[in-house]
């Protein structure tokens, strides 16, 4: 199997939406804030980590785990490697991601839909 299609499989993929594309992260969370550069122009990122917050001039996305997670491990040779996530997103267009750039409000409102979810 080529390396680039293993890229992919093993990492959390955005399927749609402004920051859609893949990304080495630690967490699967069942949501996840993306973020965008600044004017939606430049560089795209995830927020996968509890104390990760968006930079200033960053816009901010929402996406929803599809399907279950995975992890793998990597392993880069020099004794270089780690636990990854693995999953596949899709962007949720009617949450303004502006309203949860603060962490509390963002985990307020990801416990709240997490809870009403799973009932």
């Amino acid at each position: 199997v080529p390396n680039v299609t293993l890229k992919v499989l093993l990492m959390l993929t955005l399927v749609d939406g402004p920051c859609q594309g893949t990304y080495m992260c630690k967490r699967a969370p069942l949501f996840l804030r993306a973020v965008k550069g600044k004017d939606n122009a430049g560089n795209t990122d995830v927020l996968d980590l509890v104390e990760d917050t968006p930079a200033t001039g960053e816009s901010v996305y929402i996406y929803k785990l599809e399907g279950e997670p995975g992890i793998a491990h990597l392993y880069f040779g020099g004794g270089k490697g780690g636990w990854y996530a693995i999953g596949t997103y899709h962007y949720l267009p009617d949450v303004d991601g502006e309203t949860l750039r603060d962490n509390e409000a963002w985990q307020a409102w990801a416990t709240a839909q997490a809870n009403w979810t799973v009932e």
